[in-house]
């Protein structure tokens, strides 16, 4: 009897232990299964692997941070801001002070027509009667005074000109007669100054003649008297004189 009870007692023993055993197991395998924090779900794993999981980690972070770039320059943004799935950051447009030219081109302008030439900064208005007699062969036409403003608009265009000239060979704005402020210093060192008038063809398609030469368009010319000026093919002549005081 006493080995029947011994034989009972070693086999409760070992069920006990190996119950402990199980639950010493299970408690073990909860612990695999529950990632501690910044574990990442690697407990468990071979440190090999847990060390290239680090870095494809850091990879993708890379990438990520890669991706948050700011792009200006290549792609085309869709409505949504992306290029090619990249956010767009705008750039900041930096403030210009340069001249647009858009100020001088609204105020030379007449009945909303822009002119070709813009005076020059030495522009005056005469201080002497300056005239132009034009001619049609022998007849002599009515005298033109051009002393009474700074410069003077040749050309077709009645809408802007201030001298007309209706021959189909002459452009619309031809050429101008300009009027600016001359200063020299005379031989024995005396500064002179003389508010003089000059001729400029506004790139016409047939040309400004003084004296029977074609002269350079975009180019003042400076005028004398008795000087003579043709326009394109028109058989008119204009005779620079300036009257007596």
């Amino acid at each position: 009897d006493r080995d029947r009870d011994r034989d009972r007692d070693r086999v409760r023993d070992r069920d006990r232990n190996r119950s402990r055993e199980r639950e010493r197991d299970r408690d073990r395998q909860r612990d695999r299964d529950v990632p501690r924090s910044g574990d990442d779900g690697n407990r468990g794993r071979p440190a090999e692997d847990r060390r290239d999981t680090k870095a494809e980690g850091g990879s993708r972070m890379s990438d990520l941070l890669r991706d948050k770039e700011e792009v200006f320059e290549y792609g085309k943004a869709d409505e949504e801001g992306k290029v090619d799935g990249k956010t767009v950051v705008a750039k900041k447009e930096e403030p210009n002070f340069e001249q647009s030219g858009l100020l001088a081109k609204a105020t030379n302008t007449v009945g909303g027509i822009e002119l070709k030439f813009t005076e020059p900064p030495d522009a005056r208005k005469p201080n002497r009667n300056w005239r132009l007699y034009p001619f049609k062969g022998q007849e002599a036409l009515d005298l033109l005074h051009i002393h009474r403003q700074s410069a003077y608009l040749i050309g077709r265009d009645r809408q802007v000109v201030d001298i007309a000239v209706d021959h189909p060979s002459c452009s619309k704005q031809h050429a101008v007669i300009q009027f600016r402020l001359k200063m020299w210093e005379t031989d024995t060192g005396e500064s002179k100054s003389d508010v003089r008038p000059y001729i400029m063809d506004l790139n016409s398609t047939n040309g400004v003649f003084l004296n029977g030469e074609k002269i350079d368009p975009a180019r003042y010319y400076e005028l004398l008297e008795q000087d003579v000026l043709k326009f394109g093919f028109s058989s008119r002549e204009f005779v620079v004189m300036v009257a007596a005081k």
